[in-house]
């Protein structure tokens, strides 16, 4: 695999950090890995979001149907899918703190290498 120079290791590092993990690998030259970060970290925030957005239309969809919509029943309403979903949203919400600052501290790792080589 090509990899870029050891000066952009610093955009790389802010572009996990700032904006998407696996960005940085990326723009280093690790095509594989940033986008197997990319693809896991996409899917442990879309799918507890997924889980909990069905469960909430469901149950909304319910309630609607028999009673008028009010905040009583909107809060319900989330209650109901929070309960059911809360977690997966957390394991979710563990999975991108872990895959975040595993792809920082693996493009810092990269860092030390390439400049204890030489």
């Amino acid at each position: 695999m090509k990899t870029r120079k050891s000066g952009s290791r610093r955009a790389a590092l802010l572009l996990t950090l700032l904006v998407f993990p696996g960005l940085g690998h990326w723009h280093l030259g690790h095509r594989q890995l940033g986008g197997l970060i990319a693809a896991l970290t996409t899917v442990a925030f879309l799918y507890p979001l997924a889980q909990f957005t069905r469960t909430l239309r469901q149950s909304m969809d319910v309630m609607f149907s028999t009673m008028a919509p009010t905040s009583g029943i909107i809060w319900a309403g989330l209650r109901t899918a929070w309960n059911m979903h809360r977690t997966s949203i957390f394991i979710g919400g563990l999975a991108l703190l872990v895959l975040w600052g595993g792809a920082c501290l693996d493009l810092l790792r990269r860092k030390e290498r390439a400049s204890s080589r030489g």
